[in-house]
């Protein structure tokens, strides 16, 4: 099974409040016109209605205060016209192509290495892994611990400092205890018990505990290690045999680099039509607009999943006070992601392209999985049948120019693949990958917002928002007077 004939057709930021991913150019979900960033690197996909439910949900939603919300109601269909282009946008007024035949790419900028796919490989392992309790090692920093404790102010104990032997989990360096109380446990093993000595702060909050010097009585119970399954060919067989037809690592490895050489291709063929291609000094407004709703739906979507409003999410996951200032700070990447719509469409009136209705299916099926086909009518009540009929001419458009490049070889060793696939273990969206129908995996991986565009930072911001709420929820409780933050 072709796992994706481009970046623009990869799965993004399904599933938000579970694994969130980066949203491309015109879509939470499907592959739009293009990508801010110069590389990005994909693995195998899929999705599940109930994922595709949430990412529209997330994307439309409103975070209550819709009058300092101008996209509040933003719609995925929104500026296109049922043939999938944009609505009342001649392109040729906007946009001079350069030749779009026969264009020249070094073996060297699509080629993946062997430590690409490798990273690829272990981003859809780490979505199988298991949690092992490990008792045979010391702590070390940055590891996960289970851990019980007993807390005492001049020998007597004191309301909140007691796990009761339920146990509670910690991460070294991540989750925030007072004074250096967890870094006091580097060193020691498990089933190990000693004393942990820290001094509660002069605002710490609780009257009798502000300033007071404390005794912990800790005990290591476990660490806690994620652990990926063996690459077997049985083991792909069984777990992404049914989506994917892999009967072998080898087929798996084959597969991921196939998409890693396409994704880089694609990327390749779309800067250089951007950097080569003629544009107005004006770009359609509508354009524009739509790409500012994409994005600051992008980031409703994180607001929404976290439950605060988008005021407020804001300032931490984007480092920007308002929605003017959001759209401020990515207005030259919207204005890229408008002039590769611009482009795409353009070629496929220059040749004529247009997508059936089994093309438009057939699409959905090749990016979110042989079974999302079956379900088109979900995908139809998430982001309307114009849009994803858009998805699947831009595709096919960029396909078209893939299909006619003249690669050559040559010496060069950094590659746009490479950078792909390293992005994929290196961003701090990671290489996040879902389990879907048929526990299908898919890694993507981003270093800038693709929705409509934000920066890496945002995703940064995010990610260790998403980590702290997660470590939050697991220490609160029992450490009701120990945690700090």
């Amino acid at each position: 099974m072709q796992l994706t004939s481009s970046l623009r057709t990869i799965l993004r930021n399904a599933g938000l409040a579970g694994a969130i991913a980066t949203a491309l150019v015109a879509a939470p979900l499907l592959g739009g016109c293009g990508s801010s960033s110069d590389g990005t690197g994909t693995a195998a996909t899929s999705a599940t209605t109930s994922s595709t439910s949430a990412a529209s949900n997330a994307a439309t939603a409103s975070d209550g205060t819709a009058s300092s919300n101008p996209y509040a109601n933003f719609s995925y269909s929104d500026g296109l016209t049922d043939e999938g282009l944009w609505d009342g946008v001649d392109v040729s007024d906007y946009v001079t192509l350069a030749d779009y035949k026969g264009i020249a790419v070094p073996a060297s900028a699509v080629e993946p290495t062997d430590d690409a796919v490798d990273a690829q490989v272990n981003a859809i392992l780490s979505t199988y892994a298991t949690t092992a309790q490990v008792t045979d090692r010391a702590v070390a920093d940055g590891d996960t611990v289970n851990i019980d404790y007993v807390g005492t102010i001049n020998g007597v104990e004191f309301d909140g400092g007691n796990t009761q032997g339920k146990g509670t989990t910690v991460t070294i360096g991540k989750t925030q205890y007072i004074d250096d109380f967890l870094d006091q446990l580097v060193g020691h093993t498990p089933g190990e018990t000693f004393d942990v000595h820290v001094t509660f702060p002069d605002d710490y909050g609780v009257q009798s505990l502000d300033g007071q010097d404390a005794t912990f009585s800790v005990t290591i119970n476990y660490i806690s290690e994620q652990q990926n399954p063996e690459l077997t060919d049985d083991w792909v067989a069984q777990n992404l045999g049914p989506t994917y037809g892999w009967k072998t690592a080898d087929e798996m490895r084959d597969a991921l680099r196939d998409s890693l050489r396409r994704e880089a291709l694609g990327t390749y063929v779309e800067n250089y039509l951007v950097e080569n291609s003629t544009f107005a000094q004006s770009l359609p407004q509508s354009m524009l607009e739509y790409q500012n709703g994409s994005l600051v739906s992008y980031y409703q979507g994180y607001a929404s999943a976290y439950g605060v409003d988008l005021s407020e999410a804001l300032p931490s996951l984007a480092g920007v006070s308002s929605i003017d200032d959001l759209i401020a700070s990515n207005r030259e990447n919207i204005d890229v992601a408008v002039k590769r719509c611009l482009v795409l469409q353009a070629v496929a009136e220059a040749e004529g392209l247009t997508v059936s209705d089994d093309e438009v299916t057939a699409y959905i099926g090749n990016v979110m999985g042989a079974s999302a086909a079956s379900n088109m009518s979900a995908y139809q009540d998430a982001y309307g049948l114009p849009y994803l009929r858009f998805c699947a001419l831009q595709d096919k458009a960029l396909q078209l120019i893939e299909d006619n490049v003249d690669e050559y070889d040559d010496a060069d060793g950094t590659t746009a693949a490479n950078a792909a696939g390293s992005s994929v273990a290196d961003s701090a969206d990671g290489a996040v990958a879902t389990k879907a129908s048929g526990k299908a995996a898919r890694a993507t991986a981003s270093s800038a917002h693709d929705g409509a565009t934000a920066s890496s930072s945002a995703h940064d911001a995010a990610a260790a928002s998403s980590s702290a709420a997660d470590e939050g929820a697991g220490s609160s409780s029992h450490d009701g007077e120990v945690s700090r933050g």
